[in-house]
């Protein structure tokens, strides 16, 4: 009798642990649909009539040695601008802005933003220029700076 309680015991156990796991993985696929989603309807919206925001980190050189986060906009005629999320300074990117490569961030700069992101290296006359981004914006970028 005292078998049959505990093989119960154990199997309700295992069940148990065995659905609390599958919720687990539903709610990642679920978060990562929903991820997917916002990402295409970002893209939908696309650059044309309402100035839609590409999440970032921008490192200038020739302004500022740290990384600030903010969104890039494109605007008319290609010229793209960053709005920062603390502030109200929007900065016009140079014109000749153009995209030089693509790496993943170092170790130092992965423990200031997500190291997952991508640093888009960009030249122009003014001083080299760093965007990190994360993957999923990564065509919305090539788009922007018109190098895809």
């Amino acid at each position: 009798m005292m078998g049959i309680v505990l093989s119960a015991l154990v199997a309700g156990v295992v069940a148990g642990m065995v659905g609390r796991e599958s919720r687990r993985s539903s709610w990642r696929k679920l978060r990562r649909a929903l991820r997917r989603q916002a990402s295409r309807r970002r893209g939908a919206q696309g650059m044309g009539a309402a100035p839609v925001g590409i999440p970032c980190m921008l490192k200038w050189e020739a302004r500022s040695a740290r990384w600030r986060t903010g969104r890039l906009v494109a605007g008319e005629a290609g010229s793209l601008t960053w709005i920062p999320s603390w502030g109200k300074r929007e900065v016009a990117l140079p014109a000749e802005l153009r995209r030089t490569g693509a790496r993943a961030p170092s170790v130092r700069e992965g423990m200031s933003f997500n190291p997952r992101s991508r640093i888009v290296e960009c030249a122009s006359p003014e001083g080299d220029v760093l965007i990190a981004v994360m993957p999923e914006e990564l065509t919305r970028l090539a788009q922007a700076l018109g190098s895809e």
